[in-house]
């Protein structure tokens, strides 16, 4: 940690484990109160506990600049250490049972919202029935929000529908996600052209410019163009289904994956507004190379790509 310390296993196997959580929390948010808020601690027991695993380090852990404080060098081997300290312990503690069926711990993942609505988030729920000690923490978010969750460790995989380049982070393909245009007959009737279409009222949600920038560079072959549209907005929403009502209710039209207003196509009380090819985007699952992931972990994904259809 220091050129002038020695430091070695056996001294870090002196070290607390009970202070580890108070460390790691102002690591993760580079503020004590922050911290306390995080762990369901006091401040001063924040402070208090990073105070002790300081006296057992022999060195300083932070620099406090203000309300604010930032990882000395020892404070990131420690980190790295910790780290590494609660995947032994958990690995340990999944390989003395006696099958997988007690397999227990949290296991965190991102999706978007139209997953909620595919046959796969049920089936994987009905797995989970089988595993009594796993429990399920799913975020809702768009690629971006779901691929930093994987690079700074706040989940342990999520589905993207897009990439960045990045050697931390492998994409496992998963499905074929084809999206649509969709309003009632009266409106999708007229929409033929760009300017007939650009003319449309519709409905934003979270997820609508993603597959808004998709629909338009598959139907006019110019990427981005719908940015180029001063679209008229007659709803916006903070949630996809509430989108799927409004557009049922004939207050505008928007974009949506095809799974998740089939039902309303069938019965023609939504249309889609036609394409020459279908447009079908490729959804991942990504996880972070450099994180040694637990068998629970690992498992869930393995149920996941054991439905995959790519």
């Amino acid at each position: 940690m220091d050129s002038t310390v020695t430091w070695s296993i056996r001294d870090f196997d002196q070290l607390d484990p009970k202070l580890y959580k108070a460390f790691m929390a102002a690591a993760e948010t580079s503020n004590f109160t922050e911290a306390a808020a995080l762990v369901k601690m006091t401040q001063p027991g924040v402070s208090q506990h990073i105070s002790k695993l300081e006296q057992q380090v022999g060195l300083p852990l932070f620099k406090r600049i203000g309300r604010q404080v930032t990882l000395t060098d020892a404070g990131r081997q420690l980190v790295v250490y910790i780290k590494k300290y609660l995947v032994m312990m958990d690995q340990f503690h999944e390989t003395i049972q006696h099958s997988q069926r007690d397999v227990f711990g949290l296991v965190t993942y991102v999706m978007p919202a139209s997953c909620l609505l595919s046959n796969h988030f049920i089936s994987m729920l009905e797995k989970r029935l089988e595993y009594d000690g796993i429990e399920l923490d799913v975020q809702l978010g768009s690629t971006e929000f779901a691929i930093d969750a994987v690079l700074t460790d706040k989940a342990d995989f999520a589905f993207v529908a897009g990439q960045i380049d990045s050697a931390q982070l492998e994409y496992m393909p998963f499905c074929l996600e084809e999206y649509l245009l969709v309003g009632s007959p009266a409106q999708v009737r007229r929409a033929k052209s760009r300017e007939a279409v650009g003319a449309l009222r519709f409905i934003h949600y979270p997820d609508f410019d993603t597959l808004a920038k998709l629909w338009f560079s598959k139907a006019f072959g110019e990427e981005g163009e719908y940015l180029n549209f001063l679209l008229h907005y007659s709803g916006k929403v903070n949630s996809l289904e509430a989108a799927i009502m409004m557009v049922r209710g004939g207050l505008g039209v928007s974009f949506f994956p095809r799974h998740c207003v089939e039902p309303y196509l069938e019965v023609a009380e939504l249309v889609e507004v036609e394409l020459d090819d279908r447009l079908l985007h490729p959804v991942s699952i990504v996880k972070n190379t450099k994180v040694n992931l637990p068998r629970r972990v690992n498992m869930v994904i393995d149920w996941f790509l054991q439905m995959r259809e790519v």
